[in-house]
């Protein structure tokens, strides 16, 4: 556990210099908090937001030749993996967690109520998003690297915007959205389930990636 988290704590400071882009976050989910955005569109452009800046680590990897830097260190490809992993949803969860705040301080602006079962639910589904994004782009990233797999890498994200406006043009999906979302214990269950198997394959899918392209 240590060596992963001293993995994630490399990646942290490789990037370090480009954490400022969160006040670029702030200030997007400040505006669409003004506009009285829900919870859910603020936590998925979270997810969507950290999701886009998670490429700038293999960025700066394959700008750098880290690679040979990795290679001598003394961690497993297991851990540099799962290393990686841990970096990405941390930034993940602070940028969830600044949404929420964000969510939070509009409601009370707007004299709103706050239902607990809405900022679950914004929480359970923006996790889905993220998960579903950064489980199909890591293993690309890591057996292709940055430059090969940059274009690919776009179909998750466009698959979840995708996603995401379809209730506004389909009365049929938007239906069952509205049912699904009044069944809130199994709306919870449900991402969270497919959010622990989707990581999981992933998870494992980038270590055969990364060990077929060393």
């Amino acid at each position: 556990m240590t060596a992963i988290y001293n993995m994630a704590k490399l990646d942290f400071y490789t990037t370090k210099s480009q954490n400022s882009m969160y006040l670029s976050l702030a200030m997007v989910l400040g505006l669409f908090a003004l506009m009285g955005t829900s919870f859910t569109v603020l936590s998925i452009t979270a997810a969507w937001f950290t999701a886009l800046l998670s490429v700038n680590i293999f960025t700066i990897q394959e700008k750098n030749d880290l690679d040979r830097l990795y290679a001598s260190l003394s961690l497993r490809l297991e851990h540099m993996v799962a290393g990686r992993y841990l970096f990405l949803y941390a930034g993940y969860f602070a940028a969830l967690l600044l949404s929420i705040l964000i969510g939070g301080a509009s409601a009370l602006w707007h004299q709103t109520p706050v239902r607990p079962e809405e900022i679950m639910t914004a929480l359970c589904v923006s996790l889905l998003a993220f998960t579903l994004i950064a489980g199909v782009q890591l293993p690309v990233y890591f057996r292709l690297g940055y430059s090969r797999a940059k274009i690919w890498c776009l179909v998750p994200f466009l698959a979840v915007m995708l996603v995401v406006v379809l209730p506004a043009f389909s009365q049929r999906v938007l239906a069952a959205v509205t049912v699904i979302s009044r069944h809130h214990s199994l709306l919870w269950t449900g991402c969270l389930a497919a959010s622990l198997l989707i990581l999981a394959v992933s998870l494992w899918a980038s270590i055969i990636c990364c060990r077929q392209r060393r």
